[in-house]
């Protein structure tokens, strides 16, 4: 993994004068520590001699144009660098080879939209159950994801061509297609972000001395990004801007991954997702999450725009008959329905199955109950825990181990896999505490050296 490598470069202390290099570091400017990896490796190999032979390159999410220009300025160097060494490039069957990406989307009709949670729970979830062309092989297997491309919500859309005075009705260019600005803007430009780069071209524009002397400091500029949406720099610096400026400037629009809740080995001609509508709180003002609202509001008959994402390390054991421990936040509950389906499709599947959930109540979230009933009277699932943070008496994940310790230390002692998914705020409170108890320790090092932990985490 390039964690291992990562830490042992930061951990090397030789000369590597020797060596020329170069970084493209990658990074999404709303975020703190930008680029923060590729700067600290930059660092580390200067401080050990290393030549750069270009500086280090930052690139936000709208990576291409700068990627393109690095790599231009690069590969023509690689001859003179490498000329005296042996490298092996491994060859690829382009048939082999996935036809459908984020450039290169699939489009699924949604043939099912059901809300599973209760009418009174302010963030519901749904199952969306999405029909795959049967001439149509995507490689997904049980644990996987796929990449879905949002669409902004209209009334987003709107306010952003309110603001700007424009119609809509203008032609402009994206990549390399010309379609209607309204169109761009729900499909292709990100409208809640802004970037360094939309940032830094708005001061231009805008001509504004206080913005533009909050660009020119790194620390103010970013502090700004982080507390300012589109919307807010629309009616606080308004700039008369052409359509397709206004687009140029925009970061894309970022496709969101989700975990499939189905397994194609019981299902080959449909993909089902778990999605719950993600609401936070921006500043003292309420936002929706662009891609869970669009796909809980989206219609039964109308069609999605998916590609492909493997998970190969939340697999099911290669072993058949390894036990596995599955424990479930919320929507995270998605990728074992999913295995629970391999297992039940491939009767060489013999791994004794102990499910953990954790939701809100037990009446308004417990989700797929029937199917997890089921599955305990076929005897596929061994064993079924539940905990409902909402309920009393109120019972940890960490409470149902801590009461079933002796079993819970018996299953991993004889093999079983471990599988986490779900809040990453949770698991990471979970693992800490299993990991530094004095009874666990053996046990959770084996763990994690036999690669029998597996975390899917967000």
């Amino acid at each position: 993994p390039i964690t291992s490598v990562y830490d042992e470069l930061l951990n090397l202390n030789e000369d590597l004068s020797h060596l020329s290099y170069a970084v493209l570091a990658l990074g999404d400017s709303s975020y703190d520590h930008f680029c923060l990896t590729g700067l600290k490796i930059d660092a580390k190999l200067r401080e050990l001699s290393a030549v750069p032979f270009t500086e280090c390159v930052e690139c936000d999410v709208d990576f291409e144009e700068t990627a393109d220009e690095w790599l231009a300025y690069f590969i023509p160097k690689l001859p003179d660098i490498t000329k005296n060494v042996e490298t092996h490039i491994r060859s690829t069957d382009k048939t082999s080879a996935l036809t459908y990406s984020k450039t290169n989307p699939l489009s699924v009709e949604v043939v099912k939209n059901i809300r599973l949670s209760d009418n009174s729970r302010t963030n519901p979830i749904h199952h969306l159950e999405l029909e795959i062309p049967e001439d149509i092989q995507l490689g997904l297997t049980a644990g996987d994801g796929i990449g879905v491309l949002p669409q902004n919500p209209p009334q987003l859309v709107h306010q952003i061509l309110s603001l700007t005075t424009l119609s809509g009705d203008e032609s402009v260019v994206v990549k390399q297609i010309v379609m209607p600005l309204v169109e761009a803007l729900r499909e292709y430009c990100d409208l809640t972000l802004i970037t360094t780069k939309c940032l830094v071209k708005w001061s231009e524009l805008s001509k504004n001395n206080d913005l533009i002397e909050i660009c020119q400091n790194k620390q103010t500029l970013r502090s700004y990004l982080k507390r300012h949406q589109l919307t807010d720099i629309l009616v606080q610096y308004p700039v008369s801007i052409s359509p397709q400026q206004l687009v140029d400037i925009l970061r894309p629009l970022q496709p969101r991954l989700y975990d499939i809740a189905s397994s194609t080995r019981h299902i080959q001609d449909e993909l089902h997702l778990t999605v719950e509508r993600y609401r936070y709180s921006w500043f003292g003002k309420s936002q929706n999450g662009i891609c869970s609202t669009y796909l809980t509001n989206i219609e039964e008959g109308e069609h999605l725009l998916v590609f492909p994402h493997h998970n190969k390390r939340f697999h099911l054991p290669t072993n058949q008959n390894n036990p596995v421990i599955l424990i479930a936040d919320g929507t995270g509950i998605a990728p074992f329905r999913g295995f629970m389906q391999e297992i039940k499709s491939d009767l060489h599947r013999e791994h004794p199955v102990w499910l953990i959930l954790r939701e809100h109540t037990f009446l308004n979230d417990f989700l797929y109950q029937t199917e997890w009933r089921q599955h305990l009277q076929d005897g596929l699932l061994s064993r079924l825990d539940t905990s409902f943070s909402e309920d009393i008496p109120v019972k940890s994940i960490y409470n149902i181990i801590e009461d079933n310790e002796d079993t819970f230390k018996g299953w991993l002692n004889a093999g079983a896999h471990l599988y986490l998914s779900g809040h990453k705020d949770i698991f990471d409170h979970l693992t800490e505490t299993l990991s530094h108890a004095s009874s666990y320790s053996h046990i959770w090092h084996q763990l994690t050296q036999q690669k029998r932990l597996h975390r899917n985490v967000y």
